[in-house]
């Protein structure tokens, strides 16, 4: 039977069969689970992502701040910036934890598909752990949980998240991506 993968933040509840993987480094304030801490980004391309994120904010609020007090098109110009400071912050994140993750899923220098960005990703500490992936595939479910949640407001915004890129990666080695659970209302 294939793997079951759920998705989540830490405030949602666990499935009742799955088995709830934390992949974090700092174990969000919940303990670092050995397995998990290897699928977790490097800090380094956290950071970077998380400066990215800082960055559209802080757009955003100035768009916010110049549309109230002038005309909107100015607060138009940063509002597209923030975008593509956004889409190219995830990008990069998405390139640089994919190459990290086929590093640990055991991809070697010698391969003809080994590029600069899993040689980054070794000068980042990334390890070959091709065990970890096998007994993570050998469960029967697991949620995916972190500490990202899904931006709502001003506007729904696609979750950018690691834990959904490794569903994916999950999924295409044969597990069932059951996707992202919703936390409970308060």
């Amino acid at each position: 039977m294939a793997l079951r993968v759920f998705s989540a933040s830490f405030v949602a509840p666990v499935p009742f069969d799955a088995i709830s993987l934390n992949i974090t480094r700092d174990g969000g304030g919940r303990g670092v689970d050995p397995l998990g801490v290897v699928f977790a980004p490097t800090a380094a391309i956290l950071e970077a992502f998380h400066q990215a994120q800082d960055e559209v904010r802080q757009l955003r609020r100035d768009a916010a701040d110049i549309s109230i007090a002038f005309t909107g098109f100015d607060a138009l110009a940063l509002l597209a910036r923030a975008e593509r400071v956004e889409r190219e912050g995830w990008e990069a994140f998405t390139s640089d934890y994919s190459a990290e993750m086929r590093v640990c899923a055991g991809m070697k220098a010698t391969s003809p598909r080994w590029t600069e960005a899993e040689e980054r990703a070794v000068g980042r500490g990334v390890e070959r752990r091709p065990e970890a992936w096998k007994e993570l595939l050998r469960r029967a479910a697991v949620m995916l949980r972190c500490s990202c949640v899904e931006v709502t407001y001003p506007v729904p915004r696609p979750l950018r998240c690691h834990r959904r890129l490794l569903a994916g990666f999950l999924a295409a080695m044969l597990a069932k991506d059951e996707g992202e659970v919703e936390a409970l209302p308060r």
